[in-house]
């Protein structure tokens, strides 16, 4: 977005949520697979936190709000067509690697069940379990460009406690599935208004001092992996609201900090396509050299990171020297 001033710390975090995002879908092996993926659980909120701080300026018009939001919505169906062929072809040669039916794999999602999920819960088994971030971000969208044309967004700002609630007291009390919670509705629109909250109010985080938000966070993080323990997998833990909010509340204040150009570059530019080619590669990685076992489990999240990095930089440096077009919010934002 040309007009909004970036945050650099914003990118160094995204980094690091980036590798979060990976050592949630290649976790560490027992007896550490639940605490490791329960301290990943902030990346997903922090990205549509991201994407919520970016998407409006303060002070910007009902117009310039509605083309920003559109100019969005557009990038990120784009990118979701091209994620989507991507994924049904890397799920088709790993059905071919792994020497499965092909003609029952591929109908086998195309149930009434497996239909209401993709439509209802952005969750569909032909493409990969990251998928569901595009499609919910796409009804998000949706839903701020209906609420912005009748001026009724800063009005909704209360959903964001009732609809976290929600979340965490679904997955507690009720036997259902990660996705019936891990949606646009329960995880994607109140966090992206969370984050449009706090670019209009800043000063919210700016009142609590970095001692307070470093302990908010390792606090968190101790609050969550207990969590994990009791209660297993989750899409959020109450450990994660405290992580998330001290993360974004620090790169608030360090919002000034002068960091290395590259890796600013690095953080805005790749961390989009890391977060959604890692599943591709590690599916691809396991399909032609055989799931990986012993000692190598602790560094496969880093072999993971470091060659879907190598890619996401590729594509990143091919897109740059493609004809000049409108910019990808996506790796904007």
């Amino acid at each position: 977005m040309g007009s909004v001033k970036r945050n650099g710390t914003i990118d160094i975090i995204r980094i690091i949520a980036s590798f979060a995002v990976v050592l949630c879908h290649v976790p560490f092996p027992e007896p550490f697979t639940h605490g490791s993926m329960a301290v990943t659980r902030f990346a997903v909120p922090f990205f549509y936190m991201v994407s919520g701080w970016f998407l409006f300026t303060p002070g910007d018009s009902k117009d310039v709000i509605e083309k920003r939001i559109k100019r969005t919505l557009l990038a990120t169906v784009r990118m979701s067509v091209i994620c989507t062929v991507l994924y049904c072809v890397i799920n088709t040669v790993n059905c071919i690697l792994k020497g499965r039916d092909m003609f029952y794999w591929f109908t086998s999602w195309m149930s009434w069940d497996t239909l209401v999920n993709l439509v209802a819960f952005n969750y569909g088994q032909l493409i990969g379990s990251m998928m569901w971030y595009l499609f919910a971000y796409i009804y998000v969208l949706l839903v701020l460009l209906v609420l912005t044309n009748t001026g009724l967004l800063k009005k909704l700002y209360f959903l964001i406690p009732v609809l976290l609630i929600a979340n965490l007291v679904m997955a507690d009390t009720l036997d259902i599935r990660w996705f019936h919670v891990g949606n646009w509705l329960f995880t994607a629109l109140p966090f992206v208004l969370l984050g449009i909250f706090l670019r209009e109010k800043p000063d919210i985080p700016e009142r609590l001092s970095k001692v307070t938000l470093w302990v908010m966070i390792l606090a968190g993080t101790a609050m969550t992996i207990g969590e994990a323990l009791v209660y297993h997998e989750h899409v959020l833990y109450v450990g994660t609201l405290f992580v998330v909010f001290g993360l974004f509340s620090l790169a608030i204040k360090y919002a000034d900090k002068n960091w290395p150009e590259p890796i600013r570059w690095y953080g805005c530019h790749c961390t989009p396509f890391i977060f959604f080619m890692h599943c591709a590669v590690r599916d691809l990685a396991y399909a032609i050299f055989g799931m990986p076992d012993g000692n190598i489990r602790f560094v496969m999240p880093v072999i993971i990171y470091f060659f879907t990095a190598i890619v996401s930089i590729a594509i990143v440096i091919v897109k740059k020297n493609l004809p000049a077009r409108q910019k990808n919010s996506i790796t904007e934002n």
